[in-house]
């Protein structure tokens, strides 16, 4: 028994590298903005996703509702369509928002997921006069880690 505790934890020590070293470079995010529009009942999301030397793209959604809080996204592809994404609240109370973003380079292509939290914070509960909405006040340009 204590030798295969010890076993397991040395295999484990030597597995423990960073993820970022393991799997490859960051995916970058830029001009994120998400908000819900005043003059309508739409939240829309977009940002550009660039994989440098492999792909570059942009990424929005827009969806209609009348709910003031920050909805969530499904799986949308982005104007370059081996880029997909989406975004949702991660369900325990208080937790962040997560991005993730996937690339496929070619159909029957390994998929590479990139993944980031955003804080609940940064998508602070405004009111537009007689409407209430939201809007991200968080850094626009982020790393998106490899996670698969």
């Amino acid at each position: 028994m204590y030798y295969s505790v010890l076993f397991s934890a040395l295999l484990l020590g030597a597995t423990a590298t960073p993820v970022e070293q393991r799997q490859g470079p960051p995916g970058e995010v830029s001009n994120f903005a998400a908000h819900t529009d005043p003059y309508s009942d739409n939240a829309s999301f977009g940002y550009d996703f660039e994989l440098t030397g492999r792909v570059a793209t942009h990424c929005n959604f827009s969806v209609a509702t009348s709910d003031p809080a920050v909805p969530s996204v499904p799986i949308t592809p982005c104007d370059n369509t081996t880029v997909r994404w989406e975004f949702f609240p991660v369900p325990l109370l208080g937790a962040p928002y997560r991005l993730v973003i996937i690339y496929q380079p070619a159909i029957g292509a390994a998929a590479e997921t990139y993944s980031q939290a955003l804080p609940r914070a940064d998508f602070p509960a405004v009111s537009f006069g007689s409407k209430d909405g939201f809007v991200y006040i968080g850094e626009p340009k982020f790393e998106a880690y490899r996670v698969d």
